[in-house]
């Protein structure tokens, strides 16, 4: 696994090596004779977006030289700041960074940070934040504090005031709170993105957290200030073209490498599995492990987690350390089976953005779980992103964001389809040929046939599928492997080959003899007598079956089949049959050739393709993840098909071959998928 870099996107400008610049001492420097709360100061924030890269580390990036990419105006907009400064819970040792029994002891927040120092582009901004001491007889005049700070909280001042009121004391406190909604919506776009502090080591820093020496007599004017460094609490997903596709149009390989049986056209996708009910307001992650494999996430300990630490993957030569960011449910997600896969075990927590404690439990939006395909693809659609029929919106490499979505962790054990945040393709599946039943030699026969597209016949119309051709018209099904064009060339592939050697003269059966106008000619003698029904319980459809096991105590009777007894009537989705509904189980219609791919997104490969890994399938805070199908390799699953919450992340059938390339907003790029 590559080692990770990282971009900030956003940053409150970073910090050297030191603690932000200390201000002249002594009585009343520069406030202008003005005399000070004693328990209120002020100090400044630098506003920026910087760019700081790690020379080495686990998180974002694959290298030192990516450098991610700076987003758009409104996921860098900053428009007020909350500030919290904490101490050693002890408060006589020299500072440390944040942790479980930090002791918070100021707050301060402030609207629409500063004038900007370049453009209007909230690029640069200082912003000066009056920052009440929680404590009175806090000492504060020239001791260095820790910074927290979050974005965008909103106007009202929630954060701060819980702080100042003691509701909230200690760094676990501050730690454990969940923001339920990581950006606001306006007009249907998303704004006011919470972005939230992330110290870490940058490059040869040593620097280890973002600090603040105060002064009792600082000013608006005069105020000590700070750089700090912020994230973004949500990730983004998006979906590019490929040079490998036209029009988001694939050629489908049979066992030869030239030999073009198919072509898939990527229609729309859709985000699942999308958490929405909450994340950390700060990031964490689990104690490391020493193993990538390792299937459970380590267990909190007596002081929690590691807050505002880095991820690990690094697989360096002599040298494994791996861990798991968490998120609010990552421990709870126990993996599914048969028997529990509808239960989502929940964990409840504090919403900072209410007034009140509002307790909110796990919930995926577009989840994973419906009684078909189609029925799920239509609860979902909406918002789905257009992709053939819009193949101009994606010139020149452009990406179009599938959707913002929160962190979603998962152990390896449990890194099922019913956790793992995903995209779910709609697709059209053009076979070039199907099996049908055709005239050859004035005989009936069974053989590959040309599917006719674009009103072309013979096949003439499959050379030029594009965005617009329309398959609404064609349906087929998949039965052991083949394409058949309808029921009626698999039942007479079927019987034809179980009445293949019987003598001239002899009653051949077909699939029109038992359409409704025909089945009543046969007689129930005749049929139980004959070489086809001795084979009855191979039948594909399990009708000459359930024919068998009606009329068995009647095998020499005179009397004819009904209208009841029609092909169409008893293989039917209403039919009570248990052995009818097993064998067309094994049947899969595609209506107007439609067809769905999921793909579960990888946030650090451990390229090994039946083996989960640690954080290998997950959302992560602060991450773009980019997604580029380069390949499709066989047909995708069927509206009738039924998606399955247990399925794992990986699978012994290889489905997608997926080329990791990662940098910061952080992007992670899904560039070589194959479906």
């Amino acid at each position: 696994m590559k080692l990770k870099s990282t971009l900030w996107a956003l940053a409150f400008a970073c910090a050297a090596v030191s603690c932000s610049d200390d201000l002249d001492e002594g009585p009343n420097n520069g406030n202008n004779g003005q005399e000070m709360n004693g328990t209120k100061t002020f100090m400044q924030v630098s506003i920026n977006t910087g760019v700081v890269t790690r020379a080495t580390g686990g998180e974002e990036g694959d290298s030192s030289s990516d450098k991610g990419e700076t987003g758009k105006s409104n996921e860098y907009e900053v428009k007020d700041v909350t500030v919290v400064l904490f101490k050693n819970a002890s408060g006589t040792a020299a500072l440390t960074a944040f942790n479980y029994d930090s002791k918070l002891v100021a707050a301060g927040y402030v609207q629409t940070p500063g004038t900007s120092t370049g453009t209007e582009n909230w690029h640069n901004r200082v912003a000066t934040v009056e920052i009440d001491i929680t404590d009175a007889s806090e000492d504060f005049d020239g001791k260095t504090y820790g910074i927290i700070a979050v974005t965008n909280l909103g106007s009202a001042e929630k954060l701060k005031n819980r702080i100042k009121s003691d509701d909230i004391n200690t760094g676990s406190e501050l730690a454990n709170l969940l923001q339920e909604q990581a950006w606001s919506e306006t007009n249907g776009n998303e704004t006011d993105f919470i972005m939230s502090t992330h110290n870490d080591q940058y490059g040869t820093d040593t620097k280890l957290f973002d600090c603040v020496t105060l002064h009792a007599n600082a000013t608006s004017e005069n105020a000590p200030r700070a750089d700090v460094h912020v994230e973004r609490l949500a990730a983004k997903v998006r979906i590019g073209a490929h040079t490998n596709a036209s029009q988001f149009i694939y050629s489908v390989e049979g066992e030869n490498a030239n030999d073009v049986i198919a072509k898939v056209r990527l229609d729309q996708v859709q985000l699942v599995n999308k958490q929405n009910r909450g994340t950390y307001l700060l990031k964490r992650v689990s104690e490391n492990v020493t193993d990538e494999t390792t299937k459970e996430i380590p267990t909190q300990g007596t002081n929690g987690d590691k807050y505002l630490a880095n991820e690990v993957w690094n697989s360096a030569a002599g040298q494994t350390a791996f861990n798991y960011v968490i998120d609010p449910w990552s421990r709870k997600k126990v993996k599914l089976t048969a028997d529990n896969k509808s239960t989502i075990t929940n964990i409840t927590g504090v919403d900072i953005t209410s007034t009140t404690d509002q307790i909110i439990t796990l919930n995926y939006e577009n989840a994973y779980n419906s009684t078909s395909f189609s029925t799920l693809w239509t609860t979902i659609s909406n918002g789905a992103i257009t992709l053939a029929s819009n193949e101009t919106d994606f010139t020149n490499s452009e990406k179009k964001t599938i959707s913002y979505t929160l962190e979603n962790t998962v152990s390896a054990e449990a890194s099922q389809a019913g956790y793992m945040t995903g995209a779910l393709f709609k697709a059209t599946y053009f076979p070039k040929e199907y099996m049908a039943v055709t005239q050859e030699n004035g005989q009936q026969v069974v053989k590959p046939i040309p599917v006719d597209y674009n009103g072309k016949a013979d096949g003439e119309g499959f050379g030029n599928i594009d965005k617009n051709t329309d398959a609404s018209d064609i349906n087929f099904y998949v039965y052991n492997g083949n394409v058949y064009k309808d029921h009626e060339a698999i039942f007479n592939e079927y019987v034809w080959n179980e009445q293949k050697n019987m003598a001239s003269g002899v009653k051949v059966y077909a699939y029109s003899d038992f359409n409704t106008t025909n089945v009543t000619k046969i007689k129930i003698k005749d049929l139980m007598g004959s070489t086809l029904m001795q084979g009855a319980a191979n039948d594909p459809f399990g009708y000459l079956q359930a024919l068998k096991t009606k009329y068995k105590d009647q095998t020499t009777s005179d009397n004819n089949l009904t209208a009841d007894d029609a092909f169409d009537q008893i293989v039917s989705a209403t039919s009570e049959s248990e052995d009818i509904k097993k064998k067309l189980a094994a049947i899969t219609l595609y209506e107007d050739c439609i067809c769905y791919y999921p793909y579960w997104i990888k946030h650090a490969d451990n390229n090994k393709t039946t083996d989960m890994g640690v954080m290998e399938f997950g959302i992560v805070r602060n991450n773009i993840y980019d997604l580029a199908v380069s390949k499709i390799t066989k047909l995708g699953l069927s509206g009738t098909d039924v998606p399955d919450p247990t399925e794992p992340g990986e699978s012994k059938e290889l489905r997608f071959i997926v080329d990791i390339n990662v940098k910061n907003w952080v992007v992670r790029s899904n560039s070589d998928i194959i479906l």
